[in-house]
């Protein structure tokens, strides 16, 4: 190793990791290095970083050089990797090696924005942060985030950023996903109830807004296919919100979501569908969701449900 890479390491792991030039140069040299085909390169970078990361602030470093567009986009991917696995094996209170509560706030912070302005790729990657996070810390210790994402997802709605939509969704789905896996019990039935109470209202409102944005743009394929994307995460949220127990406002509501569900699976989307690429699977891929909840729905409310069987037979 070089005399100036020695000096950038032992200046980087210092007392905490500074966000400064010299740090973005470390990280981004070694998320690259670890990306090399040569071994003895390759170990360099990863015992690099490995040691880096008993570097207090080493989290929120690697996260804002994901947010550093002027980064390549390579390496902002691999951090993106990194960063969810030092979540996984750190977050958790009981840890050897845990994140302290400081760094949590400040990785909070910046991970939501974030998800609303990456690419697809490094969304994917914070999606399962998020989920890290959410397992052990959503709602009790992170109680300002859903009702800030409604109302910046109403926000979004209202200013057609579909983007940032799509970003939002795909966070709250990271946070419900627990739901899908939990065993019931009090605390997390109160923490189901809270959610309910919070997004089960807004949820619908966003399925039937994205339906009728669906309808208004029928023949702008990059628009339709965000807008499918949309409803696909609220699908998966759907089905999160409903696996332990069927809550009264689905019930309630339930024409109104089987009128949703029951559109998706008759309406053929041309442009999408027969059009080049992946857009039909992109298709199959909503109504897969719509039928997974349905199902859902008949094993937790056969007899409520059975009224629009008939409809759905013969949609199907």
């Amino acid at each position: 190793m070089c005399l100036q890479k020695i000096l950038l390491l032992n200046t980087v792991k210092t007392l905490e990791m500074e966000w400064n030039p010299k740090t973005v140069q470390f990280l981004s040299e070694s998320f690259l290095g670890t990306l090399s085909p040569q071994p003895e390169p390759r170990r360099r970078a990863e015992k690099n970083l490995s040691d880096a990361a008993e570097t207090p602030n080493y989290g929120p470093a690697v996260l804002r050089l994901v947010a550093e567009t002027s980064v390549d986009e390579q390496i902002r991917q691999c951090a993106s990797v990194n960063f969810k696995n030092h979540l996984k094996t750190r977050w958790l209170p009981s840890s050897a090696t845990r994140i302290p509560d400081g760094e949590k706030e400040q990785i909070k912070t910046l991970i939501v924005p974030l998800m609303l302005s990456t690419t697809p790729r490094i969304q994917a990657q914070l999606s399962e942060a998020l989920a890290v996070i959410g397992n052990h810390d959503f709602p009790k210790l992170w109680p300002d985030l859903l009702p800030e994402s409604t109302t910046s997802l109403e926000t979004a709605i209202n200013a057609d950023d579909i983007a940032s939509v799509n970003g939002i969704l795909m966070t709250i789905n990271s946070l419900f996903k627990k739901f899908r896996y939990q065993f019931k019990s009090d605390p997390v039935l109160l923490d189901l109830k809270y959610c309910m109470d919070n997004f089960a209202a807004p949820l619908l409102s966003t399925v039937e807004s994205i339906s009728g944005k669906i309808n208004a743009a029928a023949r702008s394929v990059a628009t339709v296919r965000q807008l499918i994307e949309a409803q696909i995460l609220c699908c998966r949220i759907s089905y999160s919100l409903n696996n332990l127990d069927l809550p009264a406002f689905f019930e309630d509501n339930a024409d109104k979501w089987m009128n949703e569900f029951k559109n998706y699976l008759t309406v053929r989307y041309p442009d999408i569908e027969d059009g080049d690429g992946d857009g039909l699977s992109l298709v199959d891929e909503l109504r897969a969701g719509v039928c997974e909840n349905l199902i859902h729905y008949m094993e937790k409310e056969e007899e409520l449900f059975q009224k629009y069987l008939k409809e759905f037979v013969v949609s199907l």
